[in-house]
């Protein structure tokens, strides 16, 4: 069980998305506050989804052109599901595009823009994003209000897993820091030891 952080109810873990950038991680809001969001954002995603059930129910359409698909053609001869797998193949810069607009309410111009005013590097720890996706650099993660959805700006992949693993709560955080700023309560470290790690940090801030 799982507590959506938009509508405030309790519902099943199945009742949440899985995210696509962390496997065996859901959304924080559910599948119908996720689904109201982008009908807000884009009024169409509703019109087309009506069109879809209507295929899919009445099953007068012809069927999808993929061998064992029983699902209505919505284009060129495609299901919804596999024409989407053809189209982001086709057009990534595309599907990209539409992500950011469904998911955020941003343009492809609007991503850029804050991109250059953040100097094409994270907003937190001010490096550039270093993860590989099938063999390509990951863009920056889109960090919005868990709460309203708003925007805040774009952050690397460990920055956006670290404020989520403290839930975007800045008390939380603060917590976090004065701990660690309280130092060790047992110092067991020897000296080579310390000598060692003093060097292994330094190689880090010359980088």
């Amino acid at each position: 069980m799982k507590t959506c952080t938009k509508c405030k109810i309790r519902l099943p873990d199945d009742a949440f998305y899985e995210r696509a950038d962390r496997p065996g991680r859901s959304h924080s809001w559910c599948t119908d506050c996720m689904k109201a969001l982008r009908v807000s954002r884009n009024p169409q995603i509703a019109t087309a989804q009506a069109v879809r059930r209507m295929v899919s129910v009445l099953g007068g359409g012809t069927k999808c052109s993929e061998e064992g698909c029983d699902r209505g053609v919505i284009s060129r001869g495609l299901c919804n599901v596999h024409y989407q797998r053809m189209y982001v193949l086709e057009k990534p810069d595309a599907q990209r595009a539409s992500k950011l607009k469904s998911m955020y309410g941003i343009t492809r111009d609007q991503y850029q823009q804050l991109l250059d005013e953040q100097n094409g590097v994270c907003a937190i720890c001010k490096k550039s994003e270093t993860r590989v996706h099938r063999g390509k650099v990951c863009e920056l993660s889109v960090d919005h209000d868990e709460n309203t959805g708003a925007v805040r700006g774009l952050l690397c992949f460990m920055c956006n897993l670290g404020i989520g693993c403290f839930y975007h709560e800045p008390g939380l955080l603060e917590c976090a820091i004065t701990y660690l700023q309280g130092g060790p309560r047992f110092d067991l470290m020897s000296e080579a030891s310390r000598m060692k790690l003093i060097e292994i940090l330094s190689s880090k801030e010359d980088k």
